[in-house]
């Protein structure tokens, strides 16, 4: 701060003093006494600016500064008034370069101190005229730079180099010496069997679609189950035998071609089924893969700590996959990603659409030898001509009677090991999530993408300004390397 009393008044009656004093800053206030050409008393100035004892008068001891209204400050510094206020028209430039009438202000003032004795020597002293107040101004200034903003300031500069250099390690882009290692273990992080995102993808897709949908409608099928069967699914008296009766002949006719009806509406059931579940299985273990390789890691930061988290596919609603095993300190967290920094699938569009060709082609490869071996499957069902596992046809004869005898033909099918046969097959040949933690080997990673770089551009850009403020501030406080290291590890 800096006070400003007229010379022919008593500082502790200003009260600006009194604020001064109520907030205790005498240490660190700058105290200017203006108009100091119209003061009389010279030698009370000079105790005043100096703060000590005025001269004795005579017989009489001098004054102290307290007993003259003197207030001890940083300093003390006399001034005059302008040469507007002595009647002086200053040049019309002066109005418009202000630095030219402060030099014609010190020139003035050097003139008038220098012709009063008592205070000849407090310009040398730095406690009189304009160019004095200015070098205490300039020096209290750097004080106070020093004792305090300095401090604040390479705090604020500090931490934003480490925010900086955080989001920069959050896009993922590494070394091209690391790229292959990193991405690949990336992969196998997100894909792998020790995945809980492909895990619960296969999970889901095994118990609803292959177990709910698949198993449980084939072993439901209307066609080969009568109401009251239970698990061994049996189709009896599909083709009755027609008993014809006379007095001649007894003939037994047979309508086998009701049984082939059935099992030919079965397999037509059950093809309907499987074509269901087929065309799901893009949506189900195809498109959540997508999803698993574009999601991106993401800062998740707790009470104290912080971890860097990555979220899976929506359908899932899984808790997001860590990166470190447990949240760590801000500091520790910046540290360890300067040891091990992590990779942005996203940032590398090439690689990751390279993947997902693999991918789109393996499911695809799959989904077509399902359909042929389930065929096979379905025709040995329907074939009831031939030997089968799951389809026995028998003639059941019945007991003789008046005006003949009946019997018919009945058929039984093992709906539920036909069914378990069709589950069995499909979970043979659906690809394994080992399968797919592999899909990225001998893929180049390639570069990052162009928004992506451009990212990295303007952090590298904007870390570039902070640090020129860093440059800046040593050099305008002349901060050498021992206090700057000082300054660093006190903010570590």
């Amino acid at each position: 701060p800096m006070l400003v009393v007229e010379a022919s008044k008593r500082p502790t009656l200003s009260p600006a003093t009194r604020y001064i004093m109520t907030k205790q800053l005498q240490d660190v206030t700058v105290g200017v006494f203006s108009k100091c050409d119209l003061s009389h008393d010279h030698d009370a100035l000079r105790a005043l600016i100096l703060h000590e004892p005025s001269e004795p008068r005579g017989s009489e001891p001098g004054e102290s500064p307290e007993d003259l209204g003197g207030v001890r400050l940083k300093c003390w510094v006399a001034s005059m008034q302008g040469p507007e206020k002595l009647g002086q028209e200053p040049p019309e430039e002066y109005k418009t370069h202000n630095f030219e009438r402060v030099w014609r202000q010190q020139k003035i003032e050097s003139a008038h101190f220098a012709n009063i004795p008592e205070l000849q020597d407090l310009q040398e002293r730095g406690h009189a005229g304009i160019g004095c107040l200015v070098e205490q101004l300039d020096k209290e200034y750097l004080n106070h730079l020093h004792r305090s903003w300095k401090w604040d300031a390479f705090y604020k500069l500090q931490t934003k180099l480490d925010r900086l250099q955080f989001d920069l390690s959050m896009l993922g882009v590494v070394p091209e010496a690391q790229k292959e290692q990193l991405a690949s273990a990336e992969v196998k992080r997100r894909l792998g069997s020790s995945s809980p995102f492909t895990r619960a993808l296969y999970q889901s897709f095994v118990t609803d679609v292959l177990q709910g949908v698949l198993y449980q409608r084939i072993l439901l099928n209307p066609s080969l189950r009568p109401p009251d069967t239970g698990l061994l699914l049996r189709i009896m008296s599909l083709g009755t035998a027609i008993a014809v009766t006379s007095t001649q002949l007894r003939c037994y006719m047979c309508e086998g071609c009701k049984q082939q009806s059935a099992i030919d509406r079965a397999c037509a059931d059950v093809r309907t089924v499987m074509d269901e579940v087929l065309q799901g299985v893009r949506a189900r273990l195809v498109e959540p893969v997508w999803e698993i390789l574009q999601a991106e890691s993401k800062e998740l930061a707790g009470e104290e700590c912080v971890n860097i988290v990555t979220g899976g596919p929506a359908s899932l609603a899984l808790e997001p996959l860590k990166s470190f095993p447990e949240a760590m300190w801000w500091k520790s967290l910046q540290q360890t990603l300067r040891d091990q920094p992590i990779i942005q699938l996203s940032s590398y569009a090439m690689y990751t659409e390279a993947i997902m060709e693999r991918c789109e082609k393996l499911y695809a490869d799959a989904v077509q030898r399902l359909r042929a071996k389930s065929e096979e499957l379905l025709k040995r069902l329907g074939d009831l001509d031939a030997p089968s596992p799951w389809v026995q046809v028998r003639a059941r004869f019945g007991p003789e009677g008046e005006g003949g005898s009946r019997s018919k033909v009945v058929m039984c099918c093992q709906a539920e090991d036909f069914a378990t046969a069709i589950y069995t097959l499909f979970l043979r040949h659906i690809p394994s999530q080992d399968q797919l933690a592999n899909l990225h080997e001998g893929i180049p990673v390639g570069a990052e993408r162009a928004q992506t770089r451009s990212k990295v551009e303007s952090l590298n850009a904007e870390r570039e300004k902070v640090l020129e403020a860093v440059g800046g501030i040593r050099e305008a406080l002349s901060i050498d390397d021992p206090e700057f290291a000082l300054i660093q590890q006190k903010y570590e």
